[in-house]
């Protein structure tokens, strides 16, 4: 699989990956995996990378970042992003709607 640097206008500079490797966007958003398709090669989205930039988890994974939980998710168009999906009060999770004194 060849992928070419999105930033890269001469368009002489290309990665290389081989099936199974994995990657970040240049942002280091979203992280991607080269999967073999029959005999052909795909790119594969695998999840998010956190807020933090610690670490990858995979798509409808959750974490929690400072008072916030959230969740890698696909969304309906197959665009992905890391939602916000439930807030940390006193060491008591609550999802989105959840009320409390």
């Amino acid at each position: 699989m060849i992928r070419k640097r999105a930033n890269d206008r001469d368009f002489k500079s290309y990665e290389r990956y081989k099936i199974g490797e994995t990657w970040e966007d240049e942002q280091h958003m979203y992280w991607f995996e080269c999967k073999a398709d029959g005999p052909y090669l795909r790119v594969e989205i695998g999840g998010c990378v956190t807020h933090d930039k610690s670490r990858r988890i995979a798509l409808n994974e959750m974490y929690d970042f400072g008072e916030y939980t959230y969740q890698c998710l696909k969304k309906y168009n197959g665009s992905v992003q890391m939602c916000s999906v439930g807030c940390i009060h006193k060491g008591m999770r609550y999802k989105i709607g959840d009320q409390w004194a």
